[in-house]
């Protein structure tokens, strides 16, 4: 079973500590999520893991192998990187953008040979995009251009990936669907790690749920366990409830959405 984990990492700048002692781990399918004010360190986080910055203290491993001890090309054969919403530099089509992932097997300046073509003809259709597949990516909305570096990450034939707040700029329905994707793709055995700034999507698709403060972690666990009205008052200083939805899921209502329906009642039996 596939694992990336990071270890009692300390990053900063400076004399400015960014993390202090975090660990994570996430393994073949599940969804973890990040979740924490910005400059708490998510971001950083994420970049330790992709092997983009390198820790003061402490470690990332895959499947038990020190990070230090992987060679870039073969890691990026197992992880992937889906950023935030992003515009290409070049007129791409939605094709161009998802055969890019195949160029840890291929490399930069080689052709790419037919399995690959194929590769990226399969992604497109994993994630009902194949329609798309000769549109200009700057062209198409920004929901299935996140779904096309989802699909760019498949065709990459990694098994972990890694999103840096995936949702960011898209309208709701887009985000549903978007979460949605992910949800499926980790029942089919993907891990995800995200940062996120909604808790309601933390609690919508992860299996574990880490706090970040101050760059700690601050609380860990079972999303209904660790997302409570008490951390998200502790994290971002604004007063919650939380509404149970059946029994599969939990909803986050900010409290005064409940003192607005209030009044609401109030003012019609006026």
């Amino acid at each position: 079973m596939m694992a990336l984990e990071a270890r009692n990492i300390v990053f900063g700048y400076g004399d400015r500590e960014v993390l202090s002692g975090v660990s994570v781990q996430v393994e073949a399918g599940k969804v973890v999520s990040l979740l924490g004010p910005n400059g708490t360190g998510k971001s950083t986080l994420l970049k330790i893991l992709l092997g983009i910055k390198r820790p003061a203290k402490g470690e990332v491993r895959l499947d038990g192998t020190p990070l230090a001890r992987i060679a870039p090309r073969e890691y990026a054969r197992s992880v992937a990187y889906v950023p935030q919403l992003h515009n290409a530099t070049f007129p791409y089509t939605v094709f161009d953008v998802v055969l890019m992932g195949r160029m840890p097997h291929t490399g930069f300046f080689s052709g790419y040979p037919k399995r690959d073509r194929q590769l990226a003809e399969e992604a497109l259709e994993r994630l009902s995009l194949g329609h798309l597949k000769t549109r200009p990516y700057l062209e198409i909305s920004g929901g299935e251009r996140q779904l096309a570096l989802i699909a760019r990450a498949l065709a990459q034939e990694a098994r972990i990936f890694i999103l840096d707040e995936p949702v960011g700029g898209l309208d709701y329905g887009n985000q549903l669907r978007l979460l949605e994707r992910i949800r499926a793709l980790a029942r089919e055995g993907y891990a995800f790690i995200q940062s996120t700034h909604f808790p309601e999507h933390a609690l919508l698709v992860s299996d574990r749920v880490l706090l970040l403060n101050g760059g700690r972690i601050v609380a860990e666990g079972n999303p209904v366990d660790v997302i409570t009205p008490e951390n998200i008052y502790r994290l971002y200083g604004v007063e919650v409830d939380m509404v149970r939805l059946g029994d599969a899921y939990s909803a986050c209502v900010p409290r005064f959405c409940a003192d607005r329906s209030r009044e609401h009642r109030f003012a019609r039996k006026k």
